[in-house]
């Protein structure tokens, strides 16, 4: 599933990570053809992803390589 969306996602838009995109952004809906469902799909990707890194930032060190065995 990872690999199919970056693939899809580098066809697209080669130069910026999906990370940086704000898909509310009129530009970039319309990149995604006004679908609000795809929308809210990437945005919740991103969120989560984002929350992730600080999470995982959060953590000690010595926690950080328990936690990246599981």
């Amino acid at each position: 599933m990872y690999n199919a969306l970056t693939s899809t996602y580098n066809l697209f838009f080669r130069t910026k990570s999906p990370l940086d995109i704000d898909w509310k952004e009129e530009e970039n809906f319309a990149r995604i053809g006004r679908n609000t469902e795809l929308r809210d799909l990437l945005s919740l990707i991103k969120e989560q992803i984002q929350a992730m890194c600080k999470f995982m930032l959060s953590l000690r060190k010595s926690m950080l390589i328990v936690h990246s065995l599981f």
